[in-house]
């Protein structure tokens, strides 16, 4: 009897034991709580930046798999997979920013508008139409890094005008107060005919071969009514900035679905996946990370000479050309 006292002594003991270690295990394994400091104007908390998490080197979320449906399966079949290039294997990479004008000749397409079965393939309202339609996947941000959220209410408010107090008669003579957008105040979709790029040039060591990934998109306009100044330190309404970014690999699904007017060929189905990565447009470099400490555009570098921006920008394009041309031996 008091042998089985002190047998159920022991395993009541070796019971509380193993829950114990058992805590202690689920306790180590459960992440700390990271807290967030303000110091000045540094912020502690890790900021989650778009652009490091998809790494644009071993980005697998662009590789897209061919639609079973003819039709996106002969547009897809004309579009190469973008390669996975490995952080190892990176020997060089410069990030770029470059303006498209639509009016250009080459660049019409970006302006193109059919109104059969009431659809518009302009690019402006393609970027539209995937932010409300794909919202799952598509988001709009204030900024290129891709931090900070910009709702649909935003940009809604952007084309419509925003909301005033206004009053109305109604029939009997009677009167209400209500909200409505403010016309005079709105961006009108028509005058939008430039677009931001923001793109790597990264020069893979293990193929020899210098790749082209874009980052983000973003429409430029001259906000009316709007004396504020932007991000980038330009005037609002009176000089051309970024509306909202628009992260490529995640709209890239939906720019390989949409075929675009060949004007030259009619069976050639061409996508705007492919005009994009292909860069079958002509773009005017405005910003670059080599050498710019202070992330400055070449327009606050040479704020009244746009003859040394234009320069500038052709020796950042040498200077790309020229590092891929010199790994070669002829």
């Amino acid at each position: 009897m008091k042998t089985s006292k002190h047998f159920n002594i022991v395993k009541f003991v070796g019971l509380i034991s193993m829950s114990l270690i058992s805590c202690i295990q689920l306790i180590a394994q459960t992440p700390a709580k990271k807290t967030s400091y303000q110091f000045g104007n540094i912020k502690t908390k890790p900021v989650t930046i778009y652009e490091e998490v998809n790494g644009f080197f071993t980005d697998s979320a662009i590789q897209e798999t061919i639609s079973d449906t003819s039709l996106e399966k002969k547009i897809n079949a004309t579009n190469h997979q973008t390669p996975i290039i490995r952080k190892e294997d990176v020997q060089f990479y410069e990030t770029i920013w470059e303006d498209i004008d639509g009016r250009e000749k080459k660049n019409r397409l970006l302006l193109y508008e059919q109104n059969a079965a009431a659809t518009n393939d302009r690019f402006i309202a393609i970027l539209i139409n995937a932010l409300v339609n794909d919202s799952a996947n598509v988001k709009a941000y204030s900024d290129d890094l891709f931090t900070t959220n910009k709702s649909l209410a935003d940009i809604e408010t952007l084309f419509n005008g925003p909301m005033r107090p206004v009053t109305v008669t109604r029939l009997d003579g009677t009167t209400y107060d209500t909200l409505q957008p403010d016309g005079s105040k709105a961006l009108a979709t028509d005058s939008i005919y430039a677009f931001r790029i923001k793109s790597q040039y990264i020069y893979d060591s293990k193929s020899s071969r210098m790749y082209y990934r874009i980052i983000g998109i973003a429409p430029l306009a001259k906000i009316p009514g709007d004396s504020s100044v932007n991000s980038d330190g330009s005037k609002a309404g009176k000089e051309m900035a970024p509306l909202f970014w628009v992260s490529y690999p995640k709209i890239r699904a939906d720019l390989k679905s949409i075929p675009i007017y060949n004007p030259k060929n009619s069976t050639d189905i061409v996508d705007w996946a492919k005009i994009l990565e292909y860069k079958y447009f002509d773009g005017h470099i405005v910003k670059t990370s080599y050498e710019n400490f202070k992330d400055q555009s070449m327009s606050d570098i040479y704020k009244k000479d746009p003859r040394k921006r234009l320069e500038l920008a052709e020796k950042t394009m040498m200077r790309i050309d020229n590092f891929e041309q010199d790994r070669w031996v002829y």
